[in-house]
Parts: structure tokens; sequence; C-alpha cells
């Protein structure tokens, strides 16, 4: 079946000027993030941690920002 010269073709303007859109969403790398969860009845919620070098809380000895001493 011939299918012709390419100027003799009827394509549709979608077809020859595509409108290319990003992904809606797009998976991350890695293991995902643990997400806040509701607690059940009963349940405490975690205590936040508290960092031995500053006695700082929200963060640990090992992501201290304080200097060394």
């Amino acid at each position: 079946m011939p299918v012709g010269h390419e100027d003799e073709w009827n394509t549709p303007f979608e077809v020859s000027n595509p409108t290319l859109l990003f992904p809606k969403n797009v998976r991350g790398i890695g293991r995902p993030d643990n997400t806040s969860r509701i607690l059940s009845q009963g349940e405490e919620p975690p205590l936040v941690k508290t960092c031995g070098k500053c006695k700082k809380k929200g963060h640990n000895r090992r992501t201290c920002k304080d200097p060394v001493g």
C-alpha cells in the first residue's frame, strides 16, 4: 500500500504542532518521608527530640549547628 509523498499528506494541526505539558506529579527518589498520622484514642504524641549538646528541642547531637566545644 503506497503512502505517497510527504507533501501530499493531510496532517491535523494538533499532530504537526503538539503542545507538550509537564507531568502532573513527579515521584521523588528514595524512600518516602514518614508522614504524620492521626493518633489512636489513648495514644500519646511522640516526644520531641532534644539535643544532648545544646539542650534545645527539634534536633539531636549529630545535627546540632552549635560549634564544637
